[in-house]
């Protein structure tokens, strides 16, 4: 059993305490005993330590406090500052014994301070906490634990900035002082930085590998922050084996089982904590979380609010506030939780759910701005909450702001791709954006296909949206598959009639989409049966009537709308397109009262007395009335009303871009063009689609003879529109025929006849761009070709006209008032006359240009010919010429083959002779050799037995000289020449040399001893073309300077020590001067009388160069004397 030992004063026997019993004794004795003992200061902190461990904070401050008493009264010792060190001693020990001390009670102050929930009795704790420190400050001014205790006051007291700034202090002192770096990982905890806490308490393991548990705690938090759930449930089980009465552990490992549903582990850790301390306020408010999931609302709030009135953390505050909110907010008491929602954003502004909470409440009291604001502030903090992001959307759909709607939806689709709901919101804010309908389609069609991923039904109202969306965009085939499914997914949910209240929608845009396909009688029969259950579903009786019209039917079509005022008189859809039916049949007055009574008081909307689509229409009529009027003054009433109606609708709609295309048409009739331009410009840039201002916008720069810009703008118009329009068609013809642009004018022309084969104007105009096409051009002359096409033309113009004035006059005696009004109105009988006239009036001047045409290409033809033959001619001449030049340079080539070839031949023969030249004369020397071996034998013989002239086989000896000079190898020989050729081989290769180097017979059978081959490879055989052939035999001359010799030459040198008469003669063989003579070689004597040419060896160190490498010789001394030539001069002495 462990226990605390006090040395008695005076002896060695010490007064033991168990530690166990500590909390029994009352704290005076223990101070009397360790006074009257003199215990050292240590022995009372130890004491006091205990004490507070057991639950005796009062005998912690009893036994503390009076040192500290001591220590503030001065003492009456000289050199003793106070009492305190005047019993203990003046020492360094006692200081820093005291220092702890103080400490103590410093951070046993500051852990009351935030227990209490008073603000008054926690700031009087915080405050003496403050001076305990400041009294320490004053013992030791650079004490580390003082200064990490001064920091964890601060962060107690949410000073963290400055609680950071003393801990980095303290580090700078003592970096491995494991209290600093306890508190600055504490300190960056809260500030967040997580990752630099964890290493912080790895720091702390590696200098003291056994921490107290709690440290192990830290190292928990941080991985459970990070996400590494593992760790950081190893880290809290290690916590509670090393102690298990760790309510934070206990807590710590409880809300981590609970993340992982393990509900029932949870709740027994959390039994326990609260068993241990009934008053935790992380236990208090981890169980009111509990409760609140089980629908305990009750329970979860009691709970709650005692965490919230026991805790003195702001975080923990927060969360139970939160919870209680939640607990209102389940109750449906949004007054409630908006008030605990928003206190607990006041504890912690930083519990983002509590703000996301809040929101909500605003939401529901229609505070949308200030909802929108919290959710906002949740996006800030956590810039991928889902929820946040998808509320923002929606509401900033509600308050028309879609742009920012859109961003929020896409950015929480790119985090969470496989979010329905985010698909849906996303594709609804699309649906509102111009041009966004592709983007919304693939929103719901992202959202439909996650459902069937998720093994989920796809509703109904989805498909429904789906295929409208595809109808919209012309996908027709698709867009039905999408309807049939949504009315099959109805019949399944149990409404199995396709006419039913919750498919009423779907039907009547499936019927809609038959109309489009042309499916009139299917369009029809669905549109009859809703009226049969719906009779007042008047968008029925609109669609019946555009299918009458379509037919041609007009009074059935009439009657329809009729049928649909008499149901709802007050209808503005049903009595303007009443209207639009008279406009159709040039009825302008019943038109102009169908709109007059949607503009009276009786239209549907009381707040609304005009309506814009009325009055609209009602200009577009007074246009129509001005543009066929005569009387000029009526035509500018007209026009005047039209701009006043078009103003007029501008005022109670200033984006109404109809109405501002109106005015422009009214400048253009008013010929103010370029008023008009700026308009329709402006109209056009607004980003309008409609197919009416672009054309406008065309016609306007066709009148002022902008027909490069026209043209285009009509293609653009019949792209846009459904089917091709032959009226724009005409129009675009039109710019090509005033442009000059005849063949295109024709091209235009046919493909409207095409489209309306009966037009008589189109045949006409076809007939008039002919007559224009054919018509002769005083500045051009048109082949014979293009005159008999213009002709040809011509005859074609004239047959229209005939059978255009031949159908004119049949149509109109047979139907004077036939439909097609406008091709009639604007063709008449003298027009075609007219047009006719002119055809006939260009017979003679094509037949007079087709004649001068003729002649002229005659003319051409002729000039054509001439210039043909002297061209032939000129060609003929040239490739004379030529083949004179071809065949000069044939001679020449084969000429200069011819001389190659006879030097490669006599190279040849030179090469012949030469070599067997080197053979005779290897076979000399050999035989020579030879000759002076034996002399030499015979003589050593004949002095053995003092016999002269003879050998031992009876041979007759030569002189000693000429066996010495035999012996005389200028450069050395080799063995292997013993088997050379004789003498006789030798001098007769010398007769055949081609140099006639002069040498006598008496020269020539003094051979020489031995000579040496100096070989060079010729670099480029076809240098031999450089030669003069003529120097084949005296060109030794030079030899020695010749720069680049091309074949291969042996120089022989040659010394002769033999005869008396060479003495400091020099005999050297060096190559030909004749390079084409491959092996050549020759002899010269150093007597200028017995050689043909002379040549000027280099002196020594001179270089000589041969062929394209440098080869150096030294050529200063050709006659190298030794042993052998002197011992021969001595003996023939």
């Amino acid at each position: 059993m462990s226990a605390i030992r006090i040395p008695v004063k005076g002896s060695e026997e010490v007064v033991e305490v168990p530690i166990s019993e500590i909390a029994e004794l009352d704290p005076n004795d223990v101070i009397d005993i360790l006074q009257a003992e003199v215990a050292s200061l240590d022995l009372w902190l130890r004491f006091a330590i205990e004490y507070y461990k057991q639950g005796r904070s009062d005998a912690f401050q009893a036994l503390l406090e009076p040192l500290v008493e001591l220590h503030n009264q001065p003492s009456q010792l000289v050199g003793t500052p106070n009492v305190l060190h005047e019993q203990f001693g003046n020492d360094k020990t006692v200081k820093q014994q005291f220092l702890e001390i103080l400490n103590a009670l410093a951070a046993f102050h500051a852990a009351n301070g935030s227990r209490t929930r008073d603000k008054a009795a926690r700031k009087a704790e915080f405050d003496q906490a403050k001076k305990y420190y400041d009294s320490a400050e004053t013992v030791d001014v650079l004490s580390s634990s003082n200064f990490v205790g001064q920091a964890m006051l601060l962060v107690a007291q949410g000073e963290s900035a400055r609680a950071q700034k003393m801990i980095e202090s303290v580090s700078d002192l003592s970096r491995d002082y494991v209290p600093a770096l306890l508190a600055k990982a504490c300190a960056k905890f809260n500030a967040g930085e997580v990752k630099e806490a964890l290493r912080l308490y790895r720091d702390v393991f590696q200098i003291n590998p056994s921490p107290p548990p709690c440290v192990r705690l830290g190292l928990a938090y941080c991985f459970a922050k990070l996400g590494q759930t593992q760790l950081a449930r190893k880290a809290l089980l290690r916590t509670l084996q090393l102690q298990e009465d760790c309510v934070e552990a206990m807590c710590g490992l409880a809300v981590l089982h609970l993340n992982e549903d393990r509900v029932d582990e949870a709740m027994e850790l959390l039994k326990r904590a609260y068993e241990l301390e009934p008053d935790n306020p992380s236990v208090l408010s981890q169980l009111a979380s509990h409760y609140f999931f089980t629908q305990q609302y009750d329970k979860a709030h009691k709970l709650a609010n005692r965490a919230f009135l026991n805790s003195g953390s702001p975080t923990v505050r927060s969360e139970a506030c939160y919870t209680i909110g939640r607990c209102f907010h389940a109750k449906s008491d949004y007054a409630s939780a908006l008030q605990w929602y928003s206190q607990a954003t006041k504890e912690s502004p930083g519990n983002i759910s509590a703000q996301f909470g809040l929101g909500q409440m605003y939401l529901a009291s229609d505070d949308t701005p200030k909802a929108v604001e919290c959710f906002e502030t949740v996006l800030k903090k956590d810039p991928e909450s889902i929820d946040a992001l998808k509320a923002l959307g929606s509401l900033y759909c509600l308050m028309e702001d879609r742009d920012v709607a859109l961003q929020r939806l896409t950015k929480a689709a790119e985090i969470k791709p496989d979010d329905v709901d985010v698909w849906l919101e996303l594709a609804k804010v699309q649906e509102g954006q111009p041009g966004a309908l592709p983007k919304a389609l693939t929103a719901y069609e992202t959202a439909a296909s996650l459902l069937k991923r998720s093994k989920h039904t796809i509703p109904a109202e989805l498909w429904s949206n789906i295929g409208a969306l595809r109808h919209h965009l012309g996908k027709l085939e698709s867009a039905e598959k999408a309807y049939n499914y949504a009315l099959r997914v109805s019949e399944k949910a149990g409404f199995k009639d396709a006419f039913e209240p919750n498919n009423i929608t779907t039907t009547f845009n499936l019927a809609l989409l038959h109309e489009q396909k042309g499916e009139l009688s299917i369009a029809e029969s669905r549109y009859k049966g809703i009226l049969e259950r719906h009779p007042n579903y008047v968008d029925c009786f609109l669609r019946l009537s555009s299918c009458a019209a379509v037919r041609g039917s007009i009074s059935e079509a009439t009657s329809w709308l009729r049928r649909g005022i008499d149901i709802d008189g007050t209808n503005a859809d049903l009595w303007t397109a009443l209207g639009n039916l008279f406009m159709r049949e040039r009825e302008y007055h019943q038109a102009h009262t169908c709109f007059d009574r949607v503009m009276s008081g009786d239209s549907q909307d009381k707040d609304k007395k005009r309506d814009v689509y009325a009055i609209t229409q009602l200009a577009t009529q007074q246009l129509k009335l001005s543009a066929n009027e005569k009387v000029p003054e009526k035509k500018e009433r007209n026009l005047d009303k039209a701009a006043e109606m078009y103003r007029s609708v501008l005022v109670h709609e200033p984006n109404n871009l109809f109405a501002a295309n109106g005015i422009g048409v009214v400048c253009v009739m008013k010929g103010r063009f370029h008023e008009a331009r700026e308009i329709f410009t402006q109209v056009r840039e607004a980003g309008c689609d409609s197919v009416c201002v672009m054309l406008n916008l065309a016609q306007l720069h066709a009148l002022q003879g902008e027909k490069s810009v026209a043209v285009p703008l009509y293609q653009k118009v019949q792209k846009r529109l459904h089917s091709r329009s032959f009226e724009v068609q005409l129009l675009e013809a039109r710019a090509h025929f005033e442009d000059g642009k005849l063949a295109d004018c024709r091209r235009a022309i046919q493909k409207a006849i095409h489209m309306r084969p009966t037009s008589m104007a189109a045949w006409h105009s076809l007939a008039l761009a002919y007559e224009r096409s054919v018509r002769p051009s005083p500045n051009k002359n048109r082949s014979v070709a293009a005159v008999e096409q213009a002709t040809a033309d011509l005859k074609f113009a004239r047959r229209l006209c005939e059978a255009i004035s031949a159908t004119y006059s049949q149509s109109t005696d047979a139907a004077p008032k036939r439909t097609d009004a406008i091709a009639i109105e604007k063709l008449s009988k003298a027009r075609i006359q007219e047009t006719k006239e002119r055809c006939e009036a260009l017979v003679a001047p094509l037949e007079k240009e087709l004649v001068e045409a003729r002649e002229r290409g005659e003319r051409e033809a002729s000039m054509l010919r001439e210039a043909e033959e002297k061209e032939a001619a000129l060609r003929k001449e040239r490739e004379a010429k030529e083949a004179e030049e071809r065949e000069t340079r044939r001679l020449a080539d084969e000429t200069a083959a011819r001389m190659i070839r006879e030097q490669k031949e006599r190279l040849a023969e030179k090469l012949g002779r030469w070599e067997e030249e080197e053979k005779a004369k290897a076979e000399a020397d050999e035989a020579k050799q030879r000759d002076k071996k034996r002399k030499k034998s015979q003589h050593h013989d004949s002095d053995d037995s003092d016999e002269e002239g003879t050998t031992n086989d009876g041979a007759i000896g030569r002189p000693r000289e000429e066996e010495a000079a035999a012996e005389d190898d200028l450069f050395g020989s080799d063995d292997s020449d013993a088997d050379a050729a004789p003498n006789k081989g030798a001098a007769a290769g010398e007769e055949d040399s081609p140099f006639g180097s002069g040498v006598s017979d008496t020269e020539r059978d003094r051979a020489p001893k031995k000579s040496k081959i100096i070989s060079k490879q010729v670099d480029d055989e076809d240098e031999l073309l450089d030669l003069d052939d003529t120097a084949d035999a005296a060109a030794s001359s030079s030899a020695a300077t010749a720069p680049n010799p091309t074949k291969r030459r042996k120089v022989l040198v040659d010394d002769d020590d033999d005869d008396d008469d060479d003495d400091g003669k020099e005999s050297t063989v060096v190559p030909g001067n004749d390079i084409g003579d491959e092996g050549a070689t020759a002899v010269l004597d150093g007597n200028s009388g017995s050689q043909d040419m002379e040549i000027d060896a280099p002196e020594a160190g001179e270089t000589q160069t041969m062929g394209a490498e440098s080869t150096e010789m030294d050529m200063g001394a050709s006659t190298v004397p030794t042993e052998g030539t002197s011992e021969a001069a001595a003996q023939s002495s």
